[in-house]
């Protein structure tokens, strides 16, 4: 069997149809359409229009991230909690290819955001939303999963609430932080997408 046709399987296993493909697709051209719309200034300089990214595209990045949490379901749990060692290979192998197909959709709708924003913020914050997203969900459970990512952006909204300087959200001064925080959750999320909650409990 080619890797291609390999990875086509694991990825169909996991719920990836041209129906779900058409949502993704969907929900990225919403995020792009709601970062046009502006929101009340979270930056403390009230003099400038609107910084880049503060606009509901932030909040609207979250509505891919959530499709491709969807994806985080096992669907043949029985043969994942039984084979020997848990399978680990078959749920990092998943989990590195629906990161892929996530990134690789940020990297390509990050293109058509505004002219002000950055397509390295556009795609970080995606990163981040979704690493949390994967930790939540092998932590905790999957109804944190699915508002890990928002409940990041709404924090970051609120004005005042996340000191300016270390709003990673909004703060455009911030890309290098941005960045390392999402490498470094996407590392813990990879170790956690290795060996989730629901594993842990079967074994116990």
């Amino acid at each position: 069997m080619s890797p291609l046709r390999a990875a086509y399987l694991v990825l169909a296993n996991r719920g990836v149809s041209p129906t779900w493909l058409l949502w993704l697709l969907v929900g990225w051209a919403a995020a792009i359409v709601a970062s046009r719309v502006a929101i009340p200034h979270v930056g403390p300089d009230v003099m400038v229009s609107a910084r880049a990214l503060e606009q509901l595209g932030a909040i609207a990045v979250c509505i891919p991230v959530v499709l491709l949490a969807l994806l985080l379901t096992d669907s043949t749990p029985w043969m994942t909690n039984t084979s020997p060692r848990g399978n680990r290979v078959l749920r990092l192998t998943s989990f590195l290819l629906i990161n892929s197909v996530g990134l690789s959709s940020a990297a390509i709708a990050a293109t058509l955001y505004p002219a002000d924003v950055r397509w390295i913020r556009v795609v970080s914050l995606f990163w981040l939303a979704m690493s949390l997203t994967v930790l939540a969900g092998s932590l905790v459970d999957r109804v944190w999963a699915a508002v890990a990512g928002p409940l990041l952006v709404a924090l970051a909204t609120v004005r005042g609430l996340v000191p300016w300087e270390w709003n990673l959200v909004y703060n455009p001064e911030t890309d290098a932080a941005l960045v390392m925080t999402a490498v470094v959750a996407q590392l813990a999320a990879t170790c956690a997408a290795n060996f989730p909650l629901d594993v842990r409990r079967n074994r116990e």
